[in-house]
């Protein structure tokens, strides 16, 4: 009689030297299809030079697409600039400032957009923009080096000749874990691989009876983790009927690596046996 059970482990490992495996579900990611768009009106002031100064409303909205992504994925970011007075607005200026979060591509900024690496800031010299009119511009990015959980938020502004900010917008892209890779595992054993071997999952030969598959990915730094907790690791073993499996005839090992520890240092730990 075959028996399929299942294991679900989440490894835990901390700088201090210490890894712990928990059971629980193979979450999914969330959802990707919504945007996030924030529009704010603003109505310029006269100028203290010119009390008959005409007082222009300038609409700015920002947009994110998807709203959530994985460490590495692209997203892409658009600005709209409408003028919603009755008179021609002259001397805006768009600028953004990119957090670190977000990797940029010189080649991939369309014009208008001019981007200087050094401050990493997204400049936008406007064209006069007649009553009634909207003028977009859209950036390609790419998400990187952020905690799964966080909040990687942009924020725009307009401003006029003069150097006042009329109108600001934000929005944000929500880190999510990466998508899990997939590794077969026979009765002759084998290893799953993680964070370029900086992580390891061993089956002894006769661990499994069969053929099975692990899906395994890294989570980074878990929400409200102990301050002693840098990354955690998600695995989980499905046999052909798609059952989970928890117990092993053979002993299924854990080995990270830790760059805090001179090269070639090694903390295993025996998960099931």
């Amino acid at each position: 009689m075959r028996l399929l059970v299942a294991m679900h482990l989440l490894v835990i490992a901390s700088l201090l030297f210490s890894t712990t495996a928990a059971a629980m579900p193979l979450s999914k990611p969330g959802s990707r299809a919504a945007d996030a768009t924030q529009r704010t009106l603003a109505r310029t002031r006269p100028s203290a030079t010119d009390t008959n100064q005409p007082q222009p409303f300038l609409s700015l909205a920002a947009t994110v697409s998807p709203e959530a992504a994985a460490a590495g994925e692209r997203v892409l970011l658009r600005w709209e600039v409408m003028n919603l007075d009755r008179q021609v607005v002259e001397g805006i200026t768009f600028q953004a400032d990119l957090p670190d979060g977000l990797l940029v591509t010189p080649a991939e900024v369309p014009p208008p957009l001019v981007y200087d690496a050094a401050t990493r800031r997204l400049t936008w010299v406007m064209a006069p923009l007649p009553a009634g009119g909207v003028d977009a511009v859209t950036l390609p990015v790419r998400l990187s080096g952020r905690r799964v959980g966080d909040v990687v938020t942009v924020r725009a502004e307009l401003r006029l000749a003069d150097g006042r900010s009329v109108a600001s917008a934000e929005a944000g892209v929500h880190v999510l874990p990466p998508a899990a890779q997939a590794t077969r595992i026979g009765p002759e054993g084998g290893r799953v691989i993680l964070e370029e071997g900086r992580v390891t999952l061993t089956f002894a030969p006769g661990a499994v009876a069969e053929t099975v598959m692990v899906w395994a990915r890294s989570l980074g730094r878990p929400v409200n983790a102990p301050g002693n907790v840098q990354r955690s690791h998600e695995f989980v073993v499905r046999g052909r009927s798609g059952d989970e499996i928890h117990t092993f005839s053979q002993p299924v090992t854990l080995t990270v690596y830790y760059p805090a520890r001179p090269p070639g240092s090694t903390r295993s730990r025996s998960l099931a046996g």
